[in-house]
């Protein structure tokens, strides 16, 4: 038996705000499935961020563990209060933990996630600027012995709209079958496991639509549909009330699409305050 424990949040667990993908056909789900008897052990959460992984999914791992996956981060991103420092420790301390297992380290380096949303420039170059910084500390620890890189930014059914949901922020069916590739290919070159090969997805000219009715999701991902709504880029709109000059603040009349919390559809504002 192969186990893969899967670490980190919505982008790996499936679920997100009226969005969810069978857990059969997530990107851990499907690389389990291409390992030999392989079985997953799914502790990622929607809305996680990566102190929650540390203090929370970490100490739930199995005693016996062949292949962890770790995708982390964007919540980070999206949200008021993001401290470059305490995430890179936060993840670090995590890799650092895994690699004290015999089984190898599949890290994520993280994608550009506004690039398919229609953002104010002020605001889209605010998110780049803390993914870099992610991105920065997954580089660090992808140069420790045992650690694999999953690089999703070369994913090219990420780079497309049928690679992702309705919300352009979690992946859709297609996207998670780009990411499982991607992953397969990475344990390949490692040589220490052997999944079956997979080919790449065929995509749909569109987002997935899989907005359930009211706005709300049907989860098994261990947290509530309200805490869903935190989850990754849709609350992008929460780093735009930080009190930092440097960062954008929510005024304006651009729209941008948020998936809702309850039943009626709304929209979140984001543009730079006039000085």
């Amino acid at each position: 038996m192969t186990v893969v424990a899967a670490l980190g949040d919505s982008l790996t667990c499936g679920e997100g705000v009226g969005v969810r993908v069978d857990p059969t056909i997530t990107w851990v789900g499907l690389l389990a499935g291409a390992l030999p008897n392989g079985r997953l052990v799914r502790l990622a959460r929607a809305g996680a961020r990566a102190r929650d992984v540390r203090l929370r999914q970490l100490p739930e791992l199995p005693d016996q563990v062949d292949v962890v996956t770790l995708l982390v981060g964007l919540n980070g991103v999206a949200r008021a209060g993001f401290d470059a420092a305490a995430v890179r420790a936060d993840l670090l301390a995590v890799v650092a933990a895994l690699r004290t297992l015999d089984a190898e380290v599949l890290l994520a380096r993280l994608h550009d996630p506004v690039a398919l949303l229609p953002l104010p420039p002020r605001v889209a170059g605010a998110a780049r600027v803390r993914v870099a910084a992610v991105n920065a500390a997954v580089d660090v620890a992808a140069s420790w012995p045992g650690v694999r890189v999953l690089d999703l930014a070369l994913v090219s059914a990420l780079s497309q709209p049928g690679g992702w949901s309705v919300d352009r922020v979690h992946p859709s069916a297609a996207g998670h079958h780009g990411i499982a590739a991607a992953a397969i290919r990475s344990l390949l070159a490692g040589g220490r496991h052997h999944p079956t090969v997979m080919a790449e997805p065929v995509l749909p000219r569109g987002p997935a639509r899989v907005l359930k009715a009211g706005g709300r999701c049907a989860t098994d991902c261990r947290t509530a549909p309200a805490t869903c709504a935190s989850s990754a880029v849709p609350s992008l709109h929460a780093c735009c009330t930080a009190t930092d000059p440097n960062q954008p603040r929510a005024v304006g009349k651009a729209r941008v699409p948020c998936l809702p919390v309850t039943g009626k559809r709304s929209q979140e504002r984001l543009l730079p305050r006039s000085r």
